[in-house]
């Protein structure tokens, strides 16, 4: 995992690099405050974003910063993160989680040929597994515009490249296989990992060596063994493969019966109701782990934030899968068709276009915000144009023009108001009309907040009428 591990310190880079905005900044932060800002993600978890708020207000977070302007832009760049804050602790334990899918994805490989006992080659680097596969790997489709993308165990779909590296497609489809095999392993798992390998152009003696075998036949001879070892103990037992022939030919059969059945694909929750996915269990192996093994698919793992179903304000156990590969794996941009993926219900969040510098965090999205009926809410033209204040029916339009934006939001934040775009995240009225230039957006969603800044810092509380 040599790439995927640098890829990874690369996102810990990249992310509190765009928290404190100034590298002296970030290699003096205190070891407190990365302890309470990983695994932490602000525009997505309603009790985080209040959490880092809270103790940013008391100075607890970065107390190296005293001063006021610079703390106000930490805040609001902290708050806008709408991924899990990774550190280096949280690297080295994720990387435990992904052993079992690495010792499954190394069983696809052929033996490393032995060295020779006359001239070792000099500065030769080992080559990692990615760089082993690569050379395995020979791409389905010769004009090279289109992938094969699994989008459920026995379901397969073509999506157009735009761009993307088909290898880097296929790999990632193999390393989520292992992820959903290797909790539970079995001859099955293995066949499927090997079928969809030469499914998606890899090809090598390990490969072909998974195919010829017959799960059916090696369950069938496990259990017998494990049945005679109990029944006949000390005595000797040779597997009869002539004899047990019916007994496998009527498990494949009843395999087949019930593997032929249609397969519901659903939509996963990135937000749940109640607590949601604790501090504990968002890095390294956890009770979760067998969570969500039916939506480790490449196409619901890269869809963007607002193709999912939110039912809460806190994190699901699958926005912590997810975090957690795209912390580890390339960003794709798949164009999937959302009938590919499910048949979304109406109130699932609609797809909204943010085009966001990379400095910067890609999402602003948190959960539970009320979903506005569809509008002209994207904005193009600034002169002239107008930006919409939405609570509940009524509709407050002002110039688009940080002054009069700004007065707006402020009057409604005074007011104990909370602030989010369309398609949620929450943020501060001082970044009002800086998120809806960096968003190319100009709708802004005033509701009820749970949590209201009194004077000098203190907490005040207020029930939010939409929440049972």
């Amino acid at each position: 995992m040599r790439q995927e591990i640098g890829h990874c310190i690369h996102t810990v880079k990249r992310v509190w690099t765009g928290i404190c905005g100034d590298t002296a900044i970030m290699m003096n932060t205190t070891s407190e405050t990365v302890e309470h800002l990983q695994s932490r993600a602000p525009a997505f978890s309603a009790s985080d974003f209040a959490y880092l708020q809270e103790h940013m207000d008391s100075e607890e977070l970065f107390p190296e910063v005293s001063d006021p302007i610079r703390r106000s832009q930490i805040t609001t760049s902290l708050l806008a993160i709408g991924e899990m804050i990774p550190t280096l602790w949280t690297l080295l334990r994720d990387i435990r989680y992904f052993k079992q899918p690495a010792r499954a994805l190394q069983a696809l490989l052929p033996p490393r040929p032995r060295k020779s006992q006359g001239r070792k080659s000099q500065g030769k680097k080992k080559e990692t597994p990615r760089q082993r596969f690569l050379s395995h790997f020979t791409q389905q489709d010769p004009s090279g515009s289109m992938v094969e993308v699994q989008t459920s165990a026995s379901n397969f779909t073509t999506v157009p490249l735009n761009g993307m590296d088909a290898f880097e497609v296929s790999y990632q489809q193999l390393w989520l296989c292992c992820c959903r095999i290797a909790k539970v392993r079995n001859p099955y798992g293995s066949l499927q990992l090997a079928t969809l390998a030469s499914r998606l152009g890899f090809s090598n003696s390990a490969i072909e060596r998974e195919l010829r075998r017959d799960p059916a036949h090696t369950i069938v001879q496990n259990a017998a063994i494990e049945v005679f070892s109990v029944l006949r103990p000390n005595e000797a037992f040779v597997f009869d493969v002539n004899h047990a022939r019916p007994a496998v030919t009527s498990l494949k059969t009843y395999f087949n019966d019930i593997l032929g059945t249609p397969v519901t694909v659903e939509t996963p929750f990135i937000t749940v109701a109640g607590a949601g996915e604790p501090l504990t269990l968002r890095c390294g192996r956890g009770s979760t782990d067998f969570q969500d093994l039916s939506h480790l698919f490449i196409g619901k793992i890269h869809a963007p934030m607002m193709g999912y179903h939110t039912s809460g304000k806190e994190l699901s156990s699958f926005f912590v899968k997810r975090s957690r590969h795209l912390t580890f794996f390339r960003a794709l941009d798949f164009n999937m068709n959302r009938s590919d993926m499910s048949t979304a219900p109406a109130e699932a969040i609609r797809p909204v276009q943010i085009s966001v510098p990379p400095s910067q965090p890609t999402s602003l999205t948190t959960p539970g915000e009320e979903v506005v009926p569809e509008t002209a809410y994207r904005h193009h033209d600034r002169a002239g144009s107008v930006v919409r204040f939405i609570q509940d029916a009524t509709i407050q339009e002002v110039p688009y023009e940080k002054e009069s934006v700004s007065n707006q939001a402020r009057g409604y934040a005074n007011d104990g108001k909370s602030l989010s775009l369309i398609d949620g995240g929450n943020f501060l009225w001082q970044a009002c009309f800086d998120i809806l230039v960096r968003t190319g957006q100009s709708t802004v969603i005033v509701s009820n907040a749970t949590r209201v800044l009194g004077k000098r810092g203190r907490d005040q509380y207020e029930e939010d009428s939409r929440i049972e």
